[in-house]
């Protein structure tokens, strides 16, 4: 999946998935494109009289084929606040047994947790104060052991400063949706910021190749 916002990648409320996958996203309240910025936008209110699913985000549906064992989720994020919790990117199965998401998880700090899992698991890093500033960041999963992972912050790999929960093995289920923005079902959660340069591959990306996309900008 590719969302390039160098340019517009909107056309009738939806993001066009210029990887060629055909992987479009629909738009979901009021998330947007931003010329000026060249980012897709996330407010940092639901919409109002929404009960489930329809806070401001992106959403993406069947983006995995077949079953996975490795990915990578790159995207550059501009927090307008680091609060916790604000789920950046998730993507699995709702009414699966697990899914695995990307989150600001509180001051200075970004996590990749699970959900659904027996018990969940949350890896937690710290990154510095980064409101109002953009920041690269690459998460690359080896396997499906879930502590097979590795965070880039601006190029650089990060050190877990903190683990919770259990340790094992996740699923990546076939036809998995992507939610950009929050959480894959409820509502709560929301980003408060803005994306720009959204990518998921369906490998695992080596060091050389996640600083070559933060050397892009």
């Amino acid at each position: 999946v590719e969302y390039n916002t160098s340019t517009n990648p909107t056309f009738e409320g939806a993001v066009r998935d210029t990887s060629g996958r055909g992987n479009d996203g629909v738009f979901v309240g009021t998330a947007s494109y931003d010329a000026t910025q060249k980012s897709l936008e996330f407010p940092s209110n639901p919409v109002t009289g929404s009960t489930s699913g329809t806070y401001d985000s992106i959403f993406a549906g069947d983006i995995f084929k077949q079953k996975i064992t490795q990915h990578t989720t790159s995207l550059w994020l501009k927090p307008n606040s680091m609060d916790a919790w604000e789920q950046i990117v998730a993507f699995g199965q709702a009414a699966d047994v697990v899914h695995e998401g990307l989150w600001i998880s509180g001051n200075d700090t970004l996590a990749v947790h699970t959900e659904g899992a027996n018990p969940t698991q949350q890896y937690h890093y710290n990154i510095g104060n980064s409101n109002g500033r953009w920041i690269h960041v690459t998460l690359v999963r080896n396997s499906l052991t879930f502590g097979d992972h590795i965070l880039y912050v601006n190029g650089t790999s990060l050190t877990p400063t903190t683990t919770a929960g259990g340790t094992g093995t996740m699923s990546i289920p076939e036809e998995s949706n992507l939610r950009i923005g929050g959480r894959l079902f409820g509502n709560n959660y929301w980003l408060d910021g803005s994306i720009s340069q959204f990518k998921l591959y369906d490998t695992a990306l080596t060091a050389e190749e996640v600083k070559t996309l933060y050397d892009m900008g």
